[in-house]
């Protein structure tokens, strides 16, 4: 995987990144701005969100009509997506498309005419959109809340139906204003084309751009809280996280693996013995989160109500477990699996494209993606295991979702999740009669 990466950072602060992929016969773009949710004050929710929407409705040199007629001449897809911390615009297209797909994309970000009738119905598509309530939106406010009480992370990035409804082109000007700049925006594009194709490309379409001032991001403090949500439902969740914060660069390559054997996979440590083994869940996985430059495990359990409290001891079981014995064959079996979806991504344009946009996001700078496969590559089991007990040292987030007569006190089940718990339970007892 020879490093094709290159980086330019242009006159008035836009970042220019590429890939070169020259067997390819199309080609990925992202305009990234670092705008987000976490740049709204809290009156006003949603701000971020509904503008990516209305930058869609036109520019001042491509009514709606127009700017739509133009983007699907282009082929391929033009989208958008606002994040806590920042907001994207990407495409995909042809190689011959790309100098007025750029162009395109430059006008939108740099001149959006934001019309009162286009905010007000861009309003209410947000809100058809919005699944205010629902299961998964009120666990993952609640997984924020408790993990970062009191520093906007819970707030949704859609909104709510009243701080959205109240917003006006005054305001949706004034953001646009303040953070589409220069010194905010990233271009990456991956492709068969030359980084210096691209950035003569980039160079003439944002010249327009003003440099402006780099976005504040705040810093969050971690405090591993809990929330427990009371249902009368049949179902119940389990969703337990650990922040990356204080573990170094090897250390997160490490629990990424350790992520990966937990429950990142069909035969991982949860999925065979809390599914396969003793059928007592309806889905366990785990995954590694990025946000606002943080890192952070979530383990996601969902199973029956009448069998929470089993479920919650034996997860807490192999949670411990896996930090404390790993063998050489899973490890080789883990690097394996890195190795092939590294592999399977190369020929994913535009996972890369957001690879490097992630980089830049994250560290301020593009990495040579050989060097951290390599990496990952060399980490032992031993590192494995020392990453997942860092990990289990800090306090857990805890969020559950069950009837208060089958869910476990929080603090035993904290208590069960330290590392340095060693009552014996169901895993142990399995082991022994096997």
């Amino acid at each position: 995987m020879k490093n094709t990466r290159h980086s330019t950072i242009l006159e008035n602060g836009i970042t220019v990144i590429s890939e070169q992929a020259l067997h390819a016969h199309r080609i990925a773009i992202g305009v990234n701005v670092m705008a987000g949710g976490i740049h709204e004050p809290a009156d006003k929710a949603g701000l971020a969100h509904l503008l990516e929407h209305v930058l869609f409705r036109g520019t001042t040199s491509l009514p709606g009509p127009k700017l739509r007629a133009t983007i699907e001449h282009l082929g391929g897809h033009i989208n958008g997506q606002t994040f806590q911390d920042r907001t994207a615009y990407t495409g995909t297209v042809i190689l011959e498309n790309l100098p007025d797909t750029v162009s395109l994309l430059a006008d939108m970000v740099m001149n959006p005419t934001l019309l009162e009738d286009d905010i007000d119905l861009e309003k209410q598509i947000v809100d058809d959109e919005n699944c205010r309530g629902c299961f998964g939106c009120t666990m993952n406010e609640s997984f924020f809340e408790a993990a970062y009480p009191e520093q906007h992370m819970s707030q949704p990035v859609i909104g709510y139906e009243d701080t959205v409804n109240a917003l006006t082109r005054a305001d949706l000007v004034a953001f646009h204003r303040a953070y589409y700049t220069g010194r905010n925006t990233t271009v990456a594009v991956c492709g068969n084309i030359a980084h210096d194709d691209i950035v003569a490309l980039v160079r003439e379409a944002f010249s327009g751009m003003p440099t402006g001032t780099e976005s504040v991001w705040p810093a969050l403090d971690y405090h591993g809280g809990d929330m427990q949500l009371a249902t009368s439902s049949e179902e119940s969740n389990l969703w337990i996280g650990y922040d990356f914060t204080d573990l170094s660069d090897d250390e997160k390559r490490a629990a990424y693996i350790f992520s990966d054997i937990l429950g990142g996979h069909g035969q991982s440590r949860l999925m065979q013995e809390l599914r396969e083994k003793r059928g007592l869940v309806y889905h366990v996985s785990t995954e590694v989160e990025t946000y606002v430059r943080r890192d952070a495990l979530r383990i996601y359990l969902h199973g029956p109500s009448a069998k929470f409290r089993e479920i919650c001891d034996l997860a807490s079981e192999v949670v411990r477990d896996s930090a404390a014995n790993l063998s050489e064959d899973e490890m080789r079996k883990a690097l394996r699996r890195h190795h092939i979806n590294v592999t399977m991504s190369l020929d994913a344009l535009e996972a890369r494209v957001e690879d490097m946009i992630t980089d830049v996001s994250d560290i301020g700078r593009i990495s040579d993606p050989e060097e951290r496969h390599q990496g990952y590559m060399a980490l032992t089991a031993k590192d494995v295991t020392d990453a997942g007990t860092k990990l289990l040292l800090q306090p857990p987030t805890i969020v559950m979702s069950a009837p208060v007569r089958n869910a476990p006190k929080i603090s035993e089940l904290r208590e069960k999740l330290s590392p340095n718990y060693n009552a014996g339970g169901l895993l142990q007892m399995f082991k022994r009669a096997g």
